[in-house]
């Protein structure tokens, strides 16, 4: 399947197009840059493969939690291109997509929420955990999961890295706070049938502070 992916959860854009079973990728820090850099970046990608958004069959992005100005951006862009081409669309949490990278059979990510706090959550060969739950967490009661070797991954683990030395002693056995959610990594689990498709105007935003996800259709009818 011919196929966009893309992430604009946290301060990197990264976009992925698979044409033919050839892949082009972008990963790049961009600040808070991403409205004005993703589209380009897309049209960049496509005339590298020689294609066009017509031979593309479908679209997925990472639907959070992450940074919100971030998500509405990626949201709105897979929206808009899915409805004109009609594409299938594939969300994916961005927890999920930052561990799926990750070579570790246990491994925590963990994403600077600022405000003193973090998403986060745990997950055991790339399948979510109950040792953790996904959700909104301070670094210093996050219940962390113990009795084996843990990587912490993400921008909160930069952030946080002698409370998570700290807390967990023995039980980390790597911590890398520089990772972040891929868009080839995405793309690859579309691709191999690990994500649900949805209807475009059932796509949702998972926010998790606050509790303000909210579906396409919902924030329409405000």
């Amino acid at each position: 399947m011919n196929l966009i992916a893309l992430d604009t959860s946290t301060e990197f854009l990264s976009v992925a197009v698979s044409v033919g079973g050839t892949l082009r990728t972008f990963h790049q820090h961009v600040g808070q840059q991403h409205a004005e850099c993703l589209l380009p970046t897309l049209a960049e990608l496509l005339t590298s493969l020689s294609a066009r958004l017509t031979d593309i069959e479908g679209i997925a992005f990472c639907h959070g939690p992450g940074a919100f100005t971030g998500l509405r951006i990626g949201c709105g862009i897979t929206q808009g291109l899915a409805l004109v081409h009609r594409w299938a669309v594939y969300p994916a949490s961005t927890l999920a997509v930052l561990a799926a990278a990750q070579p570790a059979r246990h491994t925590l990510a963990c994403i600077d929420a600022r405000m003193g706090q973090v998403y986060a959550a745990a997950f055991v060969d790339g399948q979510p955990s109950a040792a953790l739950p996904a959700g909104l967490y301070h670094p210093e009661t996050l219940p962390l999961p113990t009795g084996t070797e843990w990587s912490v991954v993400g921008s909160g683990a930069g952030v946080y890295t002698e409370l998570f030395h700290a807390r967990m002693g023995t039980d980390l056995a790597h911590l890398d706070g520089t990772a972040s959610p891929r868009a080839d990594v995405l793309l690859a689990q579309a691709q191999q049938g690990l994500l649900t498709a949805c209807a475009v105007e059932d796509l949702n935003l998972l926010y998790v502070r606050d509790n303000v996800a909210q579906k396409t259709s919902e924030r329409q009818a405000k």
